[in-house]
């Protein structure tokens, strides 16, 4: 008798929704990133070194391959 909690077989894959999960989260931090750095720079420029910092870690995330970032 098979229960719904029954976990897949050895032939079924998830690669396809972790890949999409992993892109959408890259999406939105690469858009928050963005939208916190346009708005430090304009109206005036006033990047401070925690902004540097924010655009570091997010560049250096997404140069990460997608397999190191699921596990």
């Amino acid at each position: 008798m098979s229960s719904a909690t029954d976990p897949p077989g050895p032939d079924e894959s998830k690669a396809g929704i972790v890949v999409g999960v992993v892109t959408a989260l890259h999406l939105i931090s690469w858009t928050l990133c963005a939208t916190r750095i346009w708005t430090r720079v304009k109206p005036t420029f006033r990047l401070s070194l925690d902004d540097y910092f924010i655009v570091l870690a997010v560049v250096r995330q997404q140069n990460r391959p997608v397999l190191f970032t699921c596990i």
